[in-house]
């Protein structure tokens, strides 16, 4: 019987999961959620004098303009990028329910990019972790690996592992050749060294973006009344009242926060807080718009390939 119920429960992540996914999906494509970014793309790599027999739509007319010179501008295809996901998995991750638990949205959000990115050629990979790596799927580029990594986002999370970002550090070590890395945790791990690993993948050059999800509850504490609290990941049980303890709790919370963003910012990575019942599609159309006018900010960034879904 429990593994039985283990393998519905499974099934029902796994079918929500794609549900979920599918209706982002359509979101980001659709009306103002539009991706930029259409199919087969290329780069600008640099200009040459104008031949006959030359392509007249490549030519560069402001250049003619400036030097009094014809020339043509040309191209070379994007080389294929691979995408890192890296998900938490800790029992933290439990918190919610419905589409607001916590492992439910940041699954969806990294089976949002992984479609898109798949969509479009780009090999996809997994990391799955609480206090040590659960999962690891390499990037690739088939369908039946998609469909691997999809299942993989739906694993329920642990029910007692906590949150320890320091199981990242071989994954990052092995990451050698440059790509896109975007995690979805919670990042409640309050250890000194918690953001070293994703700190040393975006010196590497990769381009990185870590989405903190929380639910509206953290967020804000909004309980009345006295109430036992209980950790997901063995805390003891503290009983509080939360309208006393409401203003230094958000306090403590947005200076955990802001700490999180200026350490990555200053590596070049990005973070962005998702809350747990904001909408993905504008989330992850805000992410691909900010990198189609930015480009990749981390430090040595890559040069003639940007990803075409993002």
């Amino acid at each position: 019987m429990p593994e039985r119920a283990l393998d519905a429960e499974l099934a029902e992540r796994v079918a929500a999961l794609r549900l979920d996914t599918t209706h982002v999906v359509e979101g980001v494509m659709s009306g103002s959620h539009r991706s930029p970014h259409r199919g087969a793309s290329v780069v600008f790599v640099e200009h040459r004098d104008y031949r006959p027999g030359d392509d007249l739509r490549l030519l560069d007319w402001r250049a003619f303009a400036r030097n009094d010179r014809h020339v043509t501008k040309r191209f070379e295809q994007e080389t294929e990028l691979s995408l890192h996901l890296w998900l938490d998995a800790s029992a933290s991750m439990r918190f919610g329910s419905g589409t607001a638990e916590k492992a439910r949205c940041a699954a969806t959000l990294l089976a949002t990019f992984a479609t898109l990115a798949h969509a479009q050629g780009d090999g996809v990979g997994l990391v799955r972790f609480d206090d040590a790596i659960r999962t690891e799927l390499p990037a690739r580029t088939s369908p039946a690996h998609l469909r691997t990594v999809l299942d993989a986002l739906a694993l329920p999370p642990t029910t007692r592992a906590h949150t320890d970002l320091s199981a990242l550090a071989s994954t990052a070590e092995r990451l050698v050749r440059r790509g896109i890395v975007i995690v979805a945790s919670d990042l409640l791990d309050l250890s000194e060294h918690a953001l070293d690993a994703i700190e040393h993948v975006a010196r590497r050059g990769h381009d990185v973006r870590v989405f903190q999800v929380l639910h509206r509850d953290e967020l804000e504490l909004p309980h009345d009344g006295p109430a036992i609290f209980e950790g997901l990941e063995d805390e003891p049980a503290v009983e509080a009242d939360p309208a006393e303890i409401r203003a230094a709790y958000r306090a403590e919370l947005e200076a955990h926060v802001e700490g999180c963003r200026k350490r990555l910012l200053a590596v070049g990575a990005r973070h962005r807080v998702v809350a747990t019942d904001e909408p993905l599609a504008a989330v992850v159309s805000e992410s691909l718009l900010e990198r189609s006018r930015s480009g990749p900010r981390t430090p040595g960034a890559m040069t003639g390939a940007r990803a075409r879904w993002a």
